[in-house]
């Protein structure tokens, strides 16, 4: 099941988050006009979204964070109507969430009829960052986790329980992060990609040859092909993309950084199953540390009730 419609959010306050000490991904040194270069590329992934013929639903950011243009980490939109609220680890994150989602969408002619909260979690130090947390495959009802100090077990098993999922966790690598420490690789969405036929994932990034074996074990299962990435192709994005069905058939989503990590027979086992579509957005992934499929919240909600 791939999505033909997106829900993004335009950035206000875009910057460096200093409560992300956990993301080695982002670096702490923003250039002076670091808000202005992340709305331009902010808006060129718009423009190419829109000409690749997919359907946008595009917030303006009310909130302070430094981090809005990621908004698949607060909201998931479901096929049964459901609008779902997530808990983030980062205080400063917490403003992004839209209490006014479900209206929105409403102008938009979209459809929901059901608001699962569980955004409050946070408060008591419980969090689940939507589908930074949670990989979904669809088609075989499975939610691949790295448990980290952003996705919890019991939080990843009750999701599961509530929508039908079955869990496949494991626990990621460690980097050293902006506190001196050294912190799990924050979020899974980063490690691993599921499309139509194939997955793209790093068994470099999996802490225990055990664990690797579970999610080949679960892939193959599905019948899906494993197109292995190293850790320094997780460092520049390779695993954080998003395929999506526009008019033209199916296509993967990444950023530029992403599609210039891919090495040749990669690209080629890719095209085997999707067309792909780089965006360039280096401001927003350096200071960020995210990357485009981070920026995208697949509306699986309906139109009419």
């Amino acid at each position: 099941m791939n999505t033909t419609a997106l829900m993004m959010v335009r950035p206000a306050h875009f910057g460096y988050n200093p409560e992300n000490a956990d993301n080695t991904f982002s670096q702490s040194q923003a250039p002076a006009d670091v808000l202005a270069l992340a709305q331009r590329e902010f808006d060129g992934v718009v423009s190419t979204l829109q000409q690749l013929g997919l359907k946008l639903v595009v917030l303006d950011d009310l909130s302070q964070s430094p981090d809005a243009v990621f908004p698949n980490n607060w909201v998931s939109l479901h096929p049964d109507g459901t609008i779902m609220f997530y808990p983030m680890k980062s205080p400063l994150r917490r403003s992004e969430l839209r209490r006014d989602l479900p209206e929105l969408l409403a102008d938009e002619g979209y459809w929901s009829e059901n608001l699962i909260d569980w955004s409050a979690l946070a408060e008591a130090g419980h969090y689940l960052e939507g589908t930074g947390s949670l990989v979904l495959d669809h088609v075989h009802k499975k939610a691949y986790a790295a448990l980290s100090e952003r996705t919890h077990l019991h939080l990843l098993r009750r999701w599961c329980g509530k929508f039908g999922y079955t869990p496949v966790s494991f626990s990621p690598l460690a980097l050293p992060g902006h506190d001196g420490r050294e912190h799990p690789i924050y979020h899974t969405n980063v490690l691993i990609t599921i499309g139509k036929g194939f997955a793209l994932w790093s068994p470099e990034a999996v802490l225990s040859d055990d664990e690797c074996e579970e999610i080949q074990a679960s892939l193959d299962q599905d019948q899906l092909e494993s197109i292995h990435l190293s850790l320094d192709q997780v460092r520049a994005f390779a695993g954080n993309m998003l395929q999506v069905q526009t008019p033209s058939g199916l296509c993967l989503l990444m950023s530029q950084t992403a599609r210039e990590a891919l090495q040749p027979q990669q690209v080629a086992r890719l095209k085997r199953y999707t067309a792909l579509q780089a965006c360039a957005i280096p401001t927003i992934e350096r200071i960020g540390g995210g990357s485009l499929r981070c920026m995208l919240t697949e509306i699986f909600l309906g139109t009419e009730p």
